[in-house]
């Protein structure tokens, strides 16, 4: 390779001297990327930043590895401005590269130097490129543009002909606008911008040309704001940034040339007194402002004004003056929540062509006076909630879109609706249809979209057929269609067609396949389809999504002859070898989604799809041959492959895919060298995410060209691979999260394009964390669980890299934060679980561009409290368990806050009745906090908000008035969950909102039950356990409520026959009630009822009425001692998916009943060997989950359990199932959950070798197993295994077990180990049990080596005072139980293990053995639950415990 650097005295006509599809800002970021890996090879002095500024990326950067060709290298010849520079070149060549005197090279980088520091002007040492760049994007007779992006290369360019040209960042260079003035046709320019916090004017004001700018600036400062009114010629300005306020935007209205003005997204806008001094402006855009009535008034007097919107100005009540607007055409007041006056007078606007009410407290009346506007075309009125009659709109003959998404409790004059005669796109999602309303389609109608997705009550679509204008039809999840789905293939325009989750069969299908016009088609999660050869007669589709149709098992091969079909998806289908073969005949695919297709063995035949362009195999465990059908395929480009079983051979294919760019290895366990990875020099994103097996080939990797994204989450690394990695030219994204083996990063400081890097749980790194500072790319660091200090942290942070976002959670090592000062662009810090913090919080008030802090269970106190609210662009902030503070007062300084969390902060007392005034707050969590005693107080807190949607008060203490609630228009969920002391609950008409209302556990009455059915709006309800509540009648006019949850609720005697009149009630929660079966057969009249529980209901006896809800899907029933009439055809409930029968003893179920159902997935049944044979549920194809708890050994049929393709989930726990049982259900095998709990019958486990899939076992109680425990380390995705009560030993079970390299939970407890040693092994352990083993003696000290292990559970061990004290640091675990262990009395070790959160040391009565060490406790900085019952001597630690807040049990 070689690159020339050339400076001449002559002009360069670039255009004559490279190709047309030559790109020299690719050229030159080769160029720089060489440039700097020699810096880094010869350890000289750092480039100037004009030397190497001439990387690139932006719109070239994801292909900036490209290599350059001699024609691009002659091509970087650079005109002097003066005679006196001569031709001067430098020439860089592998062979100057390998050359041993490195010295010639280090002269001729000084000698470029100096050339570029005796050039007076960098514009004109670059002419020749700009003036190429200039032809190649201007285009004759057509508006032309340029953009400068974060690219110094592009920055120095000027696009002589540009018209519109975009800055970003970096492309801001000083002079850079300069470039631009004098140029005529420069009059558009967009300036956006995400780094730094002030961006001066100055530079823009002196574009007289200018006649439109654009500025996007989110979270910065733009100063020098009254410059702009030397700008002449500006017509159109668009600020965007939380910064603007008043004096700022009073500025602007001195530009009188303006026509279009929009300022965005600043809460500081309040005031816009003097706009009307604007009289040319035409159209404005306040959105996201915190602009009020006053302002409103403001705006009426721009008499000239055709286009407003105020969209999300919740400060906004009043409407009246925007109707003074008699030029205006277009209004939007999306989600102004609080607008309850002057709706109507909107009507008067005799010009109004689009208007948008969207989330406005629109009502009946005010429709009516809207309606009058006989210029309307586009009407918005979805999440209108109050609405309920729409026949006024009979009259707004003009209008061609109307929306009426999420209006629920419209129940009058919908059929005016399709009357309208120019209407042609209309969307009704979630509103209750009716047949009889449908029918009135079609005559004359123009629709040509129509959107009635989850709208109920309507199931014939023939009536739809009549309308011949139709394009696009979405009606997906509306419940109640039975009916006519195929008619619609006769519509002659059907373009699009969405029919998801709808649940008909297939003969409803078929007449869609004579459709000659559908292009697109979506039948996703159709349980009842089975065939779909219907399809394959379409002949114009060109994109088909089957996902989740389980049932299908003929047809698929079909769609291989559809002459236009380019996207297919069959993910979750029962697609086969067969059916695969016949796809592969299309000539046109070019996406395929195959995932989760579980019957496909071989995919030899894929290598007939020549254009393939995506390939998706997700999870396709069985594919065992065909791989070599990938080499192909030679417009690949994305190939997903993750969790299947590709071994090191088959991968090797895939290095002939001449474009593969994107490939997903993920979760492939078989994978062992992925050195043949290296010859796919296209690769640009590489995900080997959990291949915890890999060995060999990851440090080929770096020598990829192009490969920006690398994810090796979970490998075992060795500081080698890390030193080859260092080496990568193009590394963007890197991802090393949970990767073992390396300790030492310091290489990675070479990777000079580094943007985001992930260290997190690399806790054996020890060196080289500080030098990560040395990446000036470096956006994203995530550090969690590390063992970085504040040594490494200063060195990191002390480089100005432009970190954005520092996760620093649980890094127990950092003691102060002082450092982060330097991170001046940072976005997002965690810092959660940083315990031994204690300094370096006032950092927070030079962090201006910070947006997000999680701080949780740190010790933050009132002082630091205070040094966080300087931060004033906070938006999202996490204090939750902050037991030191107490003092809240000063966060009401935040006023960007939208989102607080303080839960468990159980000592703050002071400054709750201030986070009312928080301008921006939406959510606010306050879980287990103390409310205080005062009405008054109460009020401050709730009634001061005008932006509140979330408010958590679960489990608080004190006094809870929500009375205070009625003046929070915006509140949306609330949540008074175990609240001790809830009072004055107020009607909650006046919460027009409100969707979820949460009082389990309150003390509730009938008196508050009324002021609750007063809403307008509650869809999800939750009266649990509470006990005063007897009469639920008034319920009945919650029109829009969808989930209703009366457990426990005993006292309710009277209206649950109003369960009935809830038109759109989906979830019904009826335990532990007294209901009976003459009060549930109001059921019937549930239409759209999804899920439904009955348990523990003694009184009800029959439940015949299910068989009514056809809609059901998912049925609990529960403890039933005297049997429970009408389980007896479940099977015939066509959409059931979930089905849960346990302790239903003497009851009519019906096993061959259950097996018919073609659409069950989860299925329960614990009888306590009443069920006697279980064969026919081996017909349930569609099952996943199967659980058959407690059937004991009268079980039948379980063998047949194979033959479930689906099936991943298996309960057979108390089942006592025997060997040759075992063996056939090992066969199915994508089994991933397996519980054999206290099978005695069980002797030999070796069948379970074949579960590959296996990621859980449970053998609890299997104390006869005796062989086969080798089939344990035969599994490669074990994650959770429990042995508890079994007869494993150190010598039988031990030493396999700890060759499960995967194993996160181990249970042995009660076990017969002898030595715990052999553990220490599993390298992957986080939670450990193995109490309780009495013969266990050696090898307790091994297990604290474990290096993630964070749960240890020793309670009642042999362990001794010796064991302890040959624990040597460092520990990662968090919680320790050494309970009752009778050989222990000295715990002055435990001082070292510094992460220890909880800890249990109880004793009994009897044996109280722990003497010494106590004072260790108050060593362990991270400590905040103990358990000392009956344990003696240690008061004067109890003082100091309770110092510190730490909960002694």
């Amino acid at each position: 390779m070689k690159v020339r650097i050339t400076d001449h005295n002559t002009f360069w006509h670039a255009p004559q001297l490279l190709p047309y599809n030559t790109s020299p800002p690719r050229l030159i970021h080769r160029l720089a990327l060489l440039l700097k890996k020699k810096k880094h090879f010869l350890n000289t002095q750092h480039l100037k930043e004009s030397e190497t500024g001439t990387t690139m990326s932006g719109n070239q950067g994801r292909k900036r590895q490209r290599s350059s060709s001699p024609e691009q290298s002659e091509a970087l010849k650079e005109p002097s401005t003066t005679e006196q520079n001569k031709l001067t070149t430098i020439t860089i060549t592998e062979e100057t590269r390998d050359a041993s005197n490195d010295e010639t090279v280090v002269s001729l980088l000084n000698e470029h130097e100096k050339l570029i520091k005796q050039t007076t002007r960098l514009e004109s040492s670059v002419k020749a490129l700009r003036c190429f760049m200039s032809n190649l994007t201007a285009m004759s007779g057509e508006r032309q543009g340029g953009v400068c992006d974060d690219t110094e290369c592009i920055h120095r360019v000027t696009l002589y002909n540009a018209a519109d040209n975009a800055f970003s960042d970096e492309g801001l260079y000083e002079g850079a606008l300069s470039s631009l003035c004098g140029r005529i046709q420069a009059k558009k320019l967009t300036i956006t911008l995400s780094k730094g916090w002030k961006f001066n004017l100055e530079g823009v004001s002196k574009l007289k040309q200018l006649e439109e700018l654009r500025i996007e600036y989110p979270r910065g400062k733009l100063v020098n704001m009254i410059s702009l009114n030397n700008l002449d010629m500006l017509k159109r300005l668009c600020l965007r940034s939380n910064n603007i306020d008043n004096n700022d935007i009073h500025c602007i209205f001195s530009v009188g040339t303006l026509e279009e003005l929009a300022i965005t997204d600043t809460m500081q806008l309040t005031n816009i007194r003097g706009i009307s001094r604007l009289t040319n402006l035409k159209c404005l855009e306040l959105n996201s402002t915190d602009i009020d009535d006053s302002c409103i008034g403001e705006i009426s007097a721009c008499v000239k004004l055709s286009k407003l919107s105020v969209s999300e100005c919740n400060n906004i009540t009043d409407a009246t003056p925007i109707s003074q607007l008699a030029a205006l055409e277009e209004l939007n007041v999306n989600s102004c929540y609080h607008i309850t006056k002057g709706i109507g007078t909107l009507g008067m606007l005799l010009r109004l062509r689009m208007l948008d009410l969207s989330g406005v407290p629109v009502e009946d009346n005010c429709l009516k006076d809207l309606c009058d506007c006989g210029s309307l075309e586009r009407l918005n009125l979805s999440y209108c909630i109050q609405l309920t009659d729409i026949n006024p709109l009979s009259s707004a003959t003009a209008i061609e879109e109307l929306n009426l998404n999420g209006c629920r409790r419209i129940t009058r004059g919908i059929g005016v609706v399709w009357a309208l005669p120019k209407l042609r796109v209309l969307h009704m999602k979630d509103v209750q249809l009716e047949d009889s309303v449908i029918g009135s389609l079609g005559n004359g109608n123009s629709f040509v979209r129509l959107s009635l997705e989850n709208c109920a009550g309507f199931g014939d679509m023939t009536l739809l057929s009549s309308i011949v204008t139709l394009e696009e039809l979405n009606i997906q999840k509306c419940a109640d269609i039975i009916s006519g789905v195929g008619c619609l293939g006769t519509l002659p325009y059907l373009r699009v067609l969405n029919v998801k989750e709808v649940h008909i069969s297939s003969l409803d299908f078929t007449g869609i396949g004579a459709s000659k016009s559908l292009l697109q088609l979506t039948l996703e999660s159709i349980t009842g389809l089975i065939d779909v050869e219907a399809l394959a007669n379409i002949l114009t589709l060109e994109k088909l999504s089957l996902h989740g149709c389980t049932g299908i098992d003929a047809g698929i091969g079909c769609l291989g002859n559809l002459p236009q079909l380019k996207m297919l998806d069959l993910s979750g289908t029962n697609t086969d070898n067969e059916s695969l073969r016949s796809l592969c005949l299309s000539q046109t695919m070019v996406s395929l989604n195959l995932s989760h297709c579980w019957k496909m063995t071989n995919v030899s035949h894929i290598s007939s799809l020549e254009a393939l362009n995506e390939l998706n195999l997700n999870n396709c465990f069985g594919i065992n041959a065909g791989w070599e059908a990938i080499e192909k395929l030679q417009q690949l480009h994305v190939a997903i492959l993750s969790n299947t079983h590709i071994t090191d051979r088959d991968i090797s294919h895939f290095s002939k895919c001449k474009n593969l760019v994107t490939l997903d290895l993920s979760f492939c366990n078989k994978l062992l060298d992925v050195t043949t990875l290296s010859n796919i020099t296209t690769l640009e994103e590489l995900n080997l995410d959990s291949c915890s097996n890999i060995r060999k080939g990851l440090s080929v990797l770096g020598e990829l060209p192009r490969l920006c994204v690398l994810n090796i989450k979970g490998v075992e690394l060795e500081d080698s691979v890390i030193g080859s990695l260092g080496n990568g030219n193009s590394f963007v994204r890197l991802s090393l999260e949970h990767c073992k083996g390396f300790g030492d990063v310091t290489p990675l400081s070479n990777l000079v394009t580094l943007e985001e890097l992930n260290l997190h749980y690399c806790d054996k790194v020890t060196s080289g964390m500080g030098t990560l500072g040395r990446l000036l790319q470096l956006r994203v660091l995530d550090l969690g669980r590390t063992q970085v200090d504040n040594n490494s942290l200063e060195n990191i942070c002390t480089s100005s890299i432009p970190l954005v976002l520092l996760n620093l959670s649980h890094c127990k090592k950092i003691t102060s934060i002082s450092a982060i000062a330097s991170l001046t662009a940072l976005e997002e810090l965690n810092i959660d679980n940083c315990c031994n913090v204690t300094s370096g919080w006032n950092v927070f008030g030079t962090l201006h561009q910070l947006r997000v802090a999680t701080l949780s269970n740190t010790r933050i106190n009132d002082e630091n409290v205070r040094y966080v609210s300087e931060c004033k662009s906070l938006n999202t902030l996490n204090l939750a368990f902050c037991k030191d503070i107490t003092d809240v007062t000063a966060l009401s300084k935040i006023t960007m806050l939208e989102e607080l969390n303080l839960d468990c902060c159980h000592n703050i007392r002071k400054g709750i009745e201030t986070l009312g005034k928080l301008p921006k707050a939406r959510i606010l969590s306050m879980k287990e906090c103390y409310m205080g005693d005062s009405d008054a107080q109460q009020c401050s807190i709730l009634g001061n908000s005008k932006s509140l949607v979330k408010l958590n008060l679960e489990r608080s203490m004190g006094f809870i008035s929500v009375k205070a609630l009625s003046n929070i228009a915006t509140l949306e969920e609330l949540v008074l969950d175990h609240a001790r002391e809830v009072c004055c609950i107020p009607s909650f008409s006046c919460l027009p909102r409100l969707r979820v209302l949460n009082l389990k556990y309150t003390d509730i009455n009938g008196d508050v039950t009324k002021n609750i059915s007063e809403s307008k709006s509650l869809r999800l309800l939750n009266l649990s356990h509470c006990k005063w509540v007897t009469d639920i009648s008034v319920l009945s006019s919650l029109s829009t409520l969808e989930e209703l949850n009366v457990s426990s609720c005993y006292g309710i005697k009277k209206g649950w026959e109003s369960l009935g009149k809830l038109p759109l009630l989906r979830v019904a929660i009826l335990s532990d009630t007294n209901i009976t079966a003459k009060d549930i057969a109001c059921l019937s009249s549930c239409k759209t009822l999804v899920k439904l529980q009955f348990s523990w209901c003694e009184e009800l006896s029959d439940v015949t009425v299910v068989y009514e809800i056809q809609s059901l899907e998912e049925l609990i029933v529960k403890k039933y001692s005297d049997g429970l009439k009408g389980l007896n055809a479940l099977g015939t409930l066509p959409r059931l998916r979930f089905l849960h029968l346990r302790n239903v003893r003497g009851s009519d179920i019906s096993v061959e009943s259950i097996g018919t159902s073609k659409s069950l997935v989860r299925l329960n049944i614990e009888m306590r060997g009443e069920l006697t044979d279980i064969t026919p549920l081996s017909n349930i194809t569609s099952l996943e989950e199967l659980s058959l708890w407690e059937c004991r050994d009268t079980l039948e049929g379980a063998w047949t359990l194979e033959r479930l393709p689906r099936l991943r989930s298996l309960d057979l726990g108390l089942s006592d199932i025997s060997d040759s049982t075992l063996y056939y259900i090992c066969l199915s095998r994508f089994i991933t959950s397996l519980n054999l709990t206290s099978s005695w019958k069980l002797t030999d486990i070796s069948g379970i070798s074949k579960l590959t899939a296996l990621e859980e076992l449970n053998l609890r109680g299997c104390h006869r197993i005796t062989s086969g425990w080798e089939a344990l380390s035969e599994l490669p995705r074990l994650r959770v295994l429990n042995l508890e009560s079994t007869s494993v030993t150190t010598r039988d079970g031990g030493y396999y077990i700890s060759r499960c390299k995967s194993l996160v939970t181990l249970n042995i407890q009660l076990s017969d180990m002898t030595d715990a040693s052999c553990l220490a092994n599993i390298k992957t352990l986080e939670e450990l049990h193995i109490g309780e083993c009495d013969e266990l003696t050696q090898g307790f000290s091994a297990l604290f080596t474990l290096p993630r292990l964070r749960i240890l559970n020793l309670m009642g061990s042999l362990i001794t005072d010796e064991d302890l004290r040959e624990i040597q640091p460092p520990h990662t675990i968090e919680e320790l139980n050494l309970s009752y262990c009778k050989n222990l009395n000295d715990i002055t070790p435990l001082g070292r293990i510094k992460s220890i959160k909880k800890l249990h040391l109880s004793q009994s009565h009897d044996v109280r053995r722990l003497r010494e060490g106590f004072r260790s406790l108050l060593e362990l900085p991270c400590l905040s639950w103990v358990d000392l019952r009956n344990v003696y001597g240690w008061f004067d630690v109890y003082v100091e415990l309770r110092k510190r807040r730490v909960h002694i049990r």
